[in-house]
């Protein structure tokens, strides 16, 4: 017989409470390529499941952010502005103000993150992303209803210098053959979790961004087209 809530509680019985609580979980799914569809989970947790004439099987589990800590102190995760997955990447816009475009590997790694709020005008954030076919630009649409245009091949054509190839072999490397459950492990956490991953640390969440995977001597604004009004396009 199950007992209900102590003083204080809501007289719930403990796994209604559970139910509730699951209730509040944000849920977006995305199809990443044909064959393989990714669940967010409070934009904490990403799951990729594969489909085959087998069934569906999961491919990768891993923390996109840490996790909140049950009756312990702890910062909150942000909630993405947009979040959308393409074949092998997961993008994501965080919130204002410091607005960045974060960048992971499918199999849970972190690989970039590139700062755009401090060339933004300060009423604007994004609502929604969406990423050409063949990732050499995304499509980020504002909260005035216009369209930004992020060329990535010209971001990174120029910035090769600034990224630790190395460490992001590594980290590869690490996320290779390791199952399900162990990439949820604390240890595998820390190639994956915004902000550390990104060369961040938790104080950056939401100031200016740091890091050797960050600099950069490319203008954002030479590879990023002004918001264009969509308004009147039939």
């Amino acid at each position: 017989e199950e007992e209900g809530a102590g003083e204080g509680g809501t007289g719930e019985p403990p796994t209604a409470a559970r139910r509730g609580n699951c209730k509040h979980l944000l849920i977006r799914l995305c199809v990443a390529q044909q064959d393989s569809l990714v669940i967010f989970i409070d934009d904490v947790v990403a799951v990729l499941l594969g489909f085959s004439w087998r069934g569906i099987t999961a491919r990768h589990c891993f923390f996109l952010q840490h996790p909140p800590l049950v009756n312990e102190p702890s910062v909150p995760p942000l909630k993405f502005d947009s979040i959308t997955a393409l074949q092998e990447w997961i993008f994501a816009v965080t919130p204002a103000p410091e607005i960045r475009l974060l960048i992971w590997h499918i199999t849970g790694v972190a690989f970039h993150a590139i700062s755009l709020g401090e060339h933004l005008p300060s009423h604007v954030h994004f609502t929604s992303i969406v990423v050409a076919l063949d990732l050499l630009g995304v499509a980020l649409c504002d909260n005035q209803h216009n369209v930004w245009i992020l060329s990535l091949n010209r971001y990174f054509d120029s910035s090769l210098h600034s990224l630790d190839w190395e460490l992001l072999k590594e980290r590869q490397r690490c996320a290779q053959d390791v199952g399900v459950l162990g990439q949820t492990s604390k240890d595998y956490q820390e190639l994956s979790v915004f902000p550390e991953a990104f060369g961040l640390s938790a104080g950056d969440r939401a100031g200016a961004a740091s890091g050797r995977r960050q600099g950069s001597n490319t203008s954002i604004l030479d590879c990023l087209v002004e918001g264009v009004p969509t308004y009147g396009i039939p």
